[in-house]
Formats: structure tokens, sequence, C-alpha cells
């Protein structure tokens, strides 16, 4: 396990060498979920390469059908950012809309 530069630890995913090359004993036993055998694999196909698979397992954001924001670097105070954060998902939504409020008022 590591630490991220936001502190938050995390554990870095293993590739499948990895994992080959991991010795049984290392693989933690699960009841719920036994290891597969051969037969189970009987009648099986492969899909998508690894590599694809990996490439669809990433959100990509297509572009905007009608751009109406510009991306732009702000500074804010500490404790104003802060406040709009702990809104939760959507602050930058929030910050907006206060923003165009106070235009609307001055």
């Amino acid at each position: 396990m590591n630490k991220n530069t936001t502190g938050k630890t995390y554990v870095k995913p293993l590739t499948v060498e990895e994992l080959l090359a991991m010795p049984d004993e290392d693989i933690a036993h699960d009841d719920d979920n036994p290891r597969t055998i051969e037969t189970d694999w009987n009648n099986s196909f492969v899909s998508h390469s690894h590599q694809e698979l990996q490439q669809k397992m990433v959100a990509r954001r297509g572009l905007q059908k009608a751009p109406t924001k510009v991306s732009t670097t702000v500074r804010f105070d500490a404790d104003v950012l802060a406040a709009f954060k702990s809104m939760g998902k959507g602050w930058q939504t929030h910050m907006n809309k206060a923003l165009k409020e106070w235009l609307a008022t001055h």
C-alpha cells in the first residue's frame, strides 16, 4: 500500500503477469468466491483482449454538443472553496449559480 498526494491510502492494482506469477498461498481464500477450476471455463470464449477491456473501463466523456462553458484557473480563499466543496457532488455548479446570482444584483 502507498499514499498518494492527497494522503489517501491506495493499493496498486496487479497486472495479469503479477497475478500469474503469484504463488497460490499468497492469494486470499474466500469460501463465498472459490477459485475456478479448468472445467469452469469449458465452452467459454474471449470477447475482448486485456487491452480492449482496459480501454472500455476508462470513462470517457465526449465533446459538449454546444460548448457553453470555458475552462480557466481561478484562486479562491480556502474557506470559500471548502464551503462549496462541503456541498458535495455538484459544488462547481452551485458556485457557478451563486456567481450568476451575484452578477444579477450588481
